[in-house]
């Protein structure tokens, strides 16, 4: 086994580090509005569930690469509202696009030809090609102590699925065909899935 102290990775190292080990991670394709109105996508693969009884999400998002905080940061925080719309196969490609950095002014569903999907409870759009969408209202947002994150808890208030993804109260996750990250640029697919005899 070999031994790595964390404290002796640089910056790059240690993100390599831990996105190259804690894999697959659930991809949360963020819909966000900024001030002006202009509707914002784009991916975060530092997220996953809190909760499930209320259910809560959660994000992590760090800093622009010059120190600005991102679109999706900002319009949380202003708004209070943000969607999480789950990526498969046919998205995967505009979702990867929809990580380019743009300006606050240019929208993401423009540059990338995704179609923004009204929400019905909040203003924060949703992305009408994934099979997926959550509607979330922001709980709390936590900037990290120590870093640069900032992580926002968001309460799930309306789930939206494509009509055969649910079968009684279950997802058909086999027919979801979710994409996962791993390291930089590549992805995993959902495509086997293991069973195994429940636990009494």
């Amino acid at each position: 086994m070999i031994e790595i102290d964390p404290a002796t990775l640089d910056g790059p190292a240690s993100h390599r580090m831990l996105t190259g080990l804690f894999v697959p991670r659930p991809i949360a394709f963020v819909g966000t509005v900024s001030e002006d109105g202009v509707p914002n996508c784009a991916p975060f693969s530092f997220a996953n569930g809190v909760s499930s009884r209320p259910p809560i999400l959660m994000v992590a998002i760090t800093p622009r690469r010059d120190g600005s905080p991102k679109d999706t940061l900002r319009n949380a925080r202003r708004t209070g509202e943000f969607t999480v719309n789950i990526v498969d196969e046919a998205l995967l490609e505009r979702m990867h696009q929809a990580s380019a950095p743009l300006p606050p002014d240019q929208s993401e569903f423009e540059a990338t030809g995704l179609t923004l999907r009204p929400s019905i409870r909040i203003q924060a759009p949703g992305i009408a090609e994934s099979p997926a969408t959550m509607e979330c209202r922001v709980r709390q947002i936590i900037d990290v102590e120590g870093t640069s994150a900032s992580m926002i808890l968001g309460d799930v208030v309306l789930y939206r699925l494509r009509d055969d993804l649910l079968e009684g109260d279950r997802v058909r996750t086999d027919r979801l065909h979710a994409v996962g990250r791993l390291g930089p640029d590549t992805y995993s697919l959902v495509d086997r899935i293991i069973t195994l005899p429940p636990i009494r």
